[in-house]
C-alpha cells in the first residue's frame, strides 16, 4: 500500500462482488491510525465525491 496509509496496512486483497461493488480486505496493523485516516474530513470528502459507501467490519480470531 502505497502513501500514509501503507504504515499501518499490512497485506491486502480486493475481490470484485457483482457489477457494482468490491470487497477489501486488509491486516490493519494500526486501528487508531485507520480510524483517523477514515474519518478525516477532508477523506470522507473525497470518498463522497467518488460514490463510495463504506462499512467496515472487523474479525477477531476465536480462541
Amino acid at each position: 500500500m502505497n502513501g500514509e496509509p501503507g504504515q499501518w496496512i499490512g497485506e491486502w486483497s480486493l475481490i470484485r462482488e457483482g457489477d457494482n461493488g468490491m470487497v477489501w480486505l486488509g491486516e490493519i496493523k494500526d486501528f487508531n491510525a485507520f480510524g483517523a485516516f477514515m474519518s478525516d474530513p477532508e477523506e470522507v470528502e473525497k470518498d463522497k465525491s467518488m460514490g463510495l459507501d463504506f462499512k467496515v467490519f472487523t474479525i477477531q480470531p476465536m480462541e
